[in-house]
């Protein structure tokens, strides 16, 4: 029974992830059919990179990674959103490269240089089988114009460009909370399908 401990403790499910995959190496066809269908909106520019985080980027990055602690969707899960330095995106990075994860990432920039958006996959040296899609953003005045997608296709172009980090891997996944519609029409739209559903559950203390 789903959450049968959970419930015995007097705890219930407050937030609700699909576990979403798509098999890898990613459709060609469809990932042209998809980047013909959101050309970059004026304004904008897509950067991709493996590895860690730019000098030049570091301070949008670290911003963008503090909205995404604010925004990202928890259903009704308790939690305290974190502040991100440009220290604790080094520490990030390091520590990663350490314990061999690669870092695929995509970034939008404004005209003026300021992060818009940001998307990254994880690419373990130890799991021969899955490549992780972690976060994605649109900046709150930045959204309604495709580049959740841009910036999504943009890094799965870096994703099969990227050879032997990813050889032999079979599927990408991804957690999306159920509330989340707006990615989860795109992660559909990429043709992600749901395989089952973490559960967070919380209690009385």
């Amino acid at each position: 029974m789903r959450g049968a401990f959970a419930g015995r403790q007097g705890m219930g499910s407050v937030s609700a992830e699909d576990r979403m995959l798509v098999d890898l190496p990613f459709d060609p066809a469809r990932l042209d059919r998809i980047v013909a269908g959101v050309p970059a909106p004026d304004g904008y520019r897509v950067l991709s990179f493996t590895g860690p985080c730019p000098d030049d980027l570091a301070a949008e990055w670290a911003r963008m990674r503090t909205q995404m602690n604010e925004d990202v969707p928890r259903g009704e899960l308790t939690r305290t959103a974190s502040v991100v330095d440009v220290d604790r995106i080094r520490l990030s990075d390091e520590q990663m490269a350490q314990q061999g994860w690669t870092k695929v990432r995509s970034v939008a920039l404004t005209e003026a240089g300021d992060g818009a958006g940001y998307t990254e996959m994880f690419v373990s040296a130890h799991d021969p089988d899955f490549v992780l899609q972690d976060d994605t953003l649109v900046g709150r005045e930045h959204r309604g114009r495709g580049l959740g997608a841009l910036l999504k296709a943009a890094n799965l172009e870096q994703l099969g460009a990227l050879g032997g980090p990813v050889e032999g891997r079979r599927w990408l996944q991804t957690h999306t909370e159920q509330g989340n519609v707006p990615m989860q029409h795109t992660n559909e739209r990429f043709g992600f399908r749901r395989v089952d559903v973490l559960h967070e559950c919380e209690g009385p203390v």
